[in-house]
């Protein structure tokens, strides 16, 4: 089986990215001949390149060249595509396409309706694209990057209306979440098949000192959309819970400032923080908070802290409450006002109870995020597709 690998890196290295390196690293390690086709926002680092990425967001004829080469040289059985966007762009589906090449596509984020992938706009949710509307295109949901917004919004608008997602043989959902809202858009649900990203995360031993100084945890990109500030104003009132944060962004400044202005020396803002040290930190918390306030997808966190053994606190929106068996593996919250009785309860466990959940919360991890499961999920849809071409 030979599969085609296909996407576009972002600027900045995020869970997709790391997904996208982990599956095709086990796919190898399956013995699955794969080759990868790829492109790097990096590149983008003048605004001659940025101009020039506005045009290729429609088509691509170097993408158009470099995938027609790929099928002649290597002549695979399937394309797994997991991102297009900038530089790559829809085109690469209408080059595999004309050379009846299957297509497996992976949905890690709403792009595939909502021009800025997060469905959210001005603080709030914002579900109106979902339904197919020419005046969508004229949301200006993206007030960074208008110009940037409106021509991918427009390009998703004829995308749908020129019904290209027909030609995906199946979608990957990372949640039953995502498949509803695929679904929502016009997808027929007997393509898509949830399979959550498939990562082989370190063995990680939790610290024996743990409940001496007991901490939570935040890990993620310091923005809006990721609810820190609501988070920042629940720790600002418990000044006596120590919270980690670990992560970057747009309001780090702001974070940093208010800090130090409202003298809050139980917040520790760590910044980006990788490798060993990184699992420490997850391995040493009582929980990990997840506050977002936008849908996400499947965040690999919950991944992380479940491996680790650390049950979790997710706000109930979107995706987040799917794997949480409320009390056993983490909580469900929904108001800053819960939120806080939930962190008073997880620091008045008992030892017996907090290993209770911790192997609780372990067992969810070789429930929902086996990479080895997960991995023969993805192979079988793959020697299914291969079962219906050859028919």
């Amino acid at each position: 089986m030979k599969i085609l690998l296909i996407h576009n890196y972002y600027r900045h290295r995020g869970g997709e990215d790391i997904a996208f390196d982990n599956q095709k690293e086990m796919l190898s390690r399956e013995g699955i001949d794969i080759e990868v086709y790829s492109k790097s926002s990096k590149s983008l680092n003048n605004i001659f390149r940025k101009l020039a990425s506005l045009c290729s967001l429609f088509y691509s004829l170097r993408t158009k060249k470099d995938i027609k080469k790929l099928i002649s040289e290597h002549n695979p059985d399937i394309a797994h595509i997991h991102n297009v966007y900038p530089l790559i762009s829809s085109s690469v589906y209408d080059v595999l396409h004309k050379n009846n090449i299957p297509i497996v596509q992976t949905i890690h984020n709403y792009r595939f309706f909502c021009a800025n992938g997060l469905c959210i706009d001005r603080g709030r949710i914002c579900e109106k694209c979902e339904n197919l509307s020419f005046r969508n295109v004229f949301t200006d949901c993206r007030r960074d990057n208008r110009l940037y917004n409106f021509l991918l919004a427009l390009n998703l608008y004829i995308l749908r209306k020129g019904n290209i997602y027909s030609r995906i043989s199946r979608f990957i959902a990372l949640s039953e979440f995502v498949k509803g809202k695929m679904i929502n858009t016009g997808i027929d649900k007997n393509k898509i098949e949830v399979i959550s990203n498939i990562i082989d995360l370190p063995e990680v031993v939790r610290d024996k000192k743990t409940g001496l100084e007991p901490y939570f945890l935040y890990m993620g990109r310091l923005s809006h959309e990721k609810g820190i500030m609501e988070l920042f104003k629940v720790f600002g009132e418990l000044k006596n819970v120590r919270i980690k944060i670990l992560g970057d962004g747009p309001l780090r400044k702001e974070i940093e400032e208010k800090i130090k202005l409202e003298g809050l020396k139980n917040i520790d803002l760590l910044g980006y923080v990788d490798g060993e040290e990184k699992y420490r930190i997850i391995g040493s918390a009582a929980a990990t908070i997840i506050p977002s306030v936008c849908y996400e997808v499947s965040p690999l966190v919950i991944m992380e802290s479940f491996k680790s053994g650390i049950p979790i606190i997710v706000n109930n929106i979107g995706s987040l409450p799917e794997n949480i068996a409320e009390g056993k593996n983490g909580f469900i919250y929904n108001s800053l006002e819960e939120l806080k009785e939930k962190i008073s309860y997880m620091l008045k466990l008992d030892v017996i109870r907090k290993s209770e959940m911790s192997e609780y919360t372990r067992e969810s991890y070789g429930k929902y995020f086996n990479p080895d499961k997960n991995l023969k999920k993805l192979t079988d849809v793959y020697q299914k597709i291969l079962e219906e071409k050859n028919e």
